[in-house]
């Protein structure tokens, strides 16, 4: 009874570990050697849990968006959409202002054409979920939006996914999260009701 407790918890340490690596290095960058000791276990632990690099990156794109997808659930309970788009700015700004990490789906994203085919449809669905969401926030809001006008709520919401990543990227870049603030609260701005 002990070890089936044990294993969870062991997976979970080997995938927060894993997921702060990749965050900073890229999947790339992910040792299961680094991992074994960090956690204080043995490389072939790690591989007990997770045979391959693969699988790891799979394991770790299902649980990023698992829990992405729990704190959407969160945020559609709030009333005002404006609220509603902070919290989901928040999702990604926390990962700068958390040791100037990166959005793991967008370090595997520049990682791609290396990553097994099964990441690579666990990442796009990843992105598709986080767009799907925004555009049915961007729809329920209608022509009440600036952007209505000029282009569908789909497209505004890969827009914002996009500049998400992108301003992530460039606040990285300058260990700096005031560039992603200025960059997103323009996004933001022009999402805003009249």
């Amino acid at each position: 009874m002990a070890q089936s407790t044990q294993a969870p918890k062991t997976q979970e340490r080997i995938l927060s570990r894993a997921k702060e690596i990749a965050q900073v290095h890229g999947i790339a960058g992910v040792s299961f050697r680094d991992i074994a000791a960090h956690i204080g276990i043995k490389s072939a632990s790690v591989h007990h849990h997770f045979p391959s690099k693969g699988d790891l990156t799979v394991a770790l794109v299902r649980m990023q968006r698992a829990e992405t997808e729990s704190a959407l659930a969160r945020i559609e309970g709030e009333a005002d959409f404006r609220e509603r788009m902070r919290s989901f700015v928040n999702l990604f700004r926390t990962h700068l202002v958390t040791g100037n990490r990166f959005c793991l789906c967008g370090m595997m994203g520049a990682e791609v054409a290396g990553l097994p085919e099964q990441a690579q449809h666990e990442l796009a669905d990843f992105f598709d979920a986080c767009a799907g969401w925004l555009e049915a926030q961007i729809a329920a809001e209608g022509t009440r939006l600036r952007w209505s006008p000029y282009a569908s709520p789909a497209q505004v919401a890969r827009l914002f996914v996009a500049s998400l990543e992108g301003a992530m990227l460039i606040a990285r870049v300058h260990q700096d999260v005031a560039h992603f603030d200025a960059a997103i609260g323009v996004l933001l701005d022009g999402l805003s009701q009249d």
